[in-house]
């Protein structure tokens, strides 16, 4: 008997650290993007409004689907609102002179990347020679999958009028009085 106390004292305690890690790990990644947002709101102007939430909700997206940055266009990168035109425009011009990036550190030698940008950048972005295809199988639908399905439906319980039994004398006067099949098997 104490050996299942034991085990179970165990068990429940490395269940919540694994649960606690988890939560760290969320806790992390909404630390990043509320210091990316910050850095975003003191960059724009006074006096414009700005959604947070869109925001969030944006710089989230990208933390989870981070954008290949040898295979990406200026409006993709416009999008993620932490790098400039001017800093754009010169990735995308190395990109095209001196072809795939290869390491992060390469962004080092184009102009206007300091290692700030690239640092508040890294979390979004990634850096491979790749490109980046889906490979539909069961095993990566499993593991990777992000849909949801709700289903819905609905029963009365009580018998509704038009359902109700029916002399054959009325029905004979009024045919579509009463319905005759089955609420779900006609």
């Amino acid at each position: 008997m104490k050996a299942r106390q034991y085990y179970f004292f165990w068990f429940c305690l490395v269940y919540s650290c694994g649960n606690l890690l988890a939560q760290n790990n969320s806790d992390q990644r909404d630390l990043i993007i509320e210091e990316r947002i910050e850095f975003m709101l003191d960059e724009t102007e006074e006096g414009i409004e700005t959604d947070y939430t869109e925001l969030f909700e944006q710089l989230l997206y990208y933390y989870e689907n981070p954008i290949n940055l040898n295979n990406t266009s200026a409006e993709v990168l416009r999008e993620l609102n932490l790098l400039n035109d001017f800093q754009i425009n010169n990735l995308l011009n190395h990109i095209k002179r001196n072809g795939r990036l290869l390491l992060y550190e390469e962004l080092q030698s184009i102009e206007g990347f300091t290692l700030n940008v690239i640092k508040r950048i890294e979390p979004f972005t990634r850096v491979s020679d790749a490109q980046h295809r889906s490979v539909f199988n069961l095993n990566t639908l499993k593991k990777e999958g992000k849909s949801e399905l709700f289903l819905r439906a609905s029963r009365t319980l009580e018998l509704k009028e038009g359902y109700s039994p029916i002399e054959k004398k009325e029905l004979e006067e009024n045919p579509n009085r009463r319905y005759l099949g089955d609420p779900y098997h006609g």
